[in-house]
């Protein structure tokens, strides 16, 4: 087995103030985001903040990305 990457998922609360922080405080590159999701660069590997599904009814698993790529 190979990875291409690997990475660390952050569920949070609050998701806003947790991506201002990595973006503006630390100075993380977002890679991509969506509405609850956001996927920075982090050296050769990825942090991801994403809602914690309990704070909206709307997210589904269809909806949850699990890898950066």
């Amino acid at each position: 087995m190979t990875f291409d990457r690997t990475g660390i998922i952050l569920y949070t609360k609050e998701y806003l103030k947790c991506v201002d922080f990595y973006q503006n405080i630390i100075g993380l590159s977002k890679m991509f985001e969506t509405e609850y999701l956001t996927c920075f660069k982090f050296g050769e590997a990825y942090l991801m903040v994403e809602l914690d599904s309990e704070q909206t009814d709307e997210l589904n698993k269809t909806e949850r990305i699990k890898n950066c790529k």
